[in-house]
């Protein structure tokens, strides 16, 4: 394991564009609890992503995304690959 257990970069201005700087930092601390992303402007294009976080750091709790630019595509993405790669809670 490694690297941070809660990570907080809310309240900027980050987009999907910016999806392979967190693909390294997920890379880097598989042991992720918390992710804060809120108040950014992340897109329906970071959703494929997240089927690496989930693979990468298979112990996260939560995610808080609210305040970005996701639409229903982009949140359904989201929970898919969270069914398809996160063991259920114990």
């Amino acid at each position: 394991g490694g690297g941070y257990l809660e990570v907080d970069i809310s309240r900027n201005l980050i987009t999907s564009g910016a999806a392979n700087s967190l693909l390294k930092l997920w890379e880097a601390s598989p042991d992720l609890r918390v992710l804060k992303l809120f108040n950014n402007q992340l897109g329906d294009a970071i959703g494929d992503y997240f089927r690496q976080l989930f693979r990468l750091c298979p112990e996260i709790e939560e995610i808080h995304l609210s305040h970005n630019h996701l639409t229903e595509r982009g949140a359904e993405t989201i929970v898919t690959a969270a069914v398809a790669n996160l063991a259920p809670a114990r």
